[in-house]
């Protein structure tokens, strides 16, 4: 199981962190058109598509964690902020000689995640959309957090890191 009871504090700590390396405001209402797949839309309107299945899959190797962060976008536009084209979604990147960090923020009203989570091992009914996102949550290759009243979504992406090519940086 990889949905953890870490802060971003702790998961910091763990990847050894050294530089705050990106913060994203994203604007729904910015995106051209929305639709089922909005993370892929979010991506490519806002320059983001690039920035993670690129980039940050570079960095980490796989690709995993870019779609775990872009399922963590897409749950705080439709589910955290209700698909309120106003409301901001917040990201942040953290770098770490051991990983990196990605903190995903909505303004919504949170949710109940340790009873998702039991849910979800247990094999009930837990989630819309089949819950393709708390799915990605689970990886091994990640470690998931939720914070605040469940609004905040805390990915870490423990391991060896290629620093050669990111120009966020």
């Amino acid at each position: 199981m990889t949905v953890v009871k870490k802060t971003l504090d702790r998961m910091l700590v763990e990847t050894r962190w050294y530089k705050f390396c990106k913060n994203d405001l994203i604007i729904p209402k910015k995106i051209k058109s929305a639709h089922k797949n909005i993370w892929k839309r979010v991506l490519e309107d806002l320059g983001y598509k690039t920035f993670l299945l690129e980039e940050l899959g570079s960095i980490t190797k796989n690709k995993t964690t870019s779609f775990v962060i872009g399922w963590a976008i897409e749950n705080a536009i439709l589910r955290g902020n209700k698909n309120n084209p106003e409301a901001p979604v917040l990201v942040n990147y953290y770098l770490g000689d051991y990983g990196i960090v990605a903190k995903v923020e909505d303004f919504g009203d949170g949710f109940d995640y340790n009873e998702t989570q039991r849910r979800f091992l247990s094999g009930e009914g837990y989630a819309l959309n089949n819950g393709a996102g708390f799915i990605g949550y689970n990886y091994d290759d990640v470690e998931v957090s939720f914070s605040g009243k469940g609004n905040i979504v805390n990915i870490m992406h423990k391991g060896k890191i290629n620093l050669l090519t990111p120009s966020f940086l």
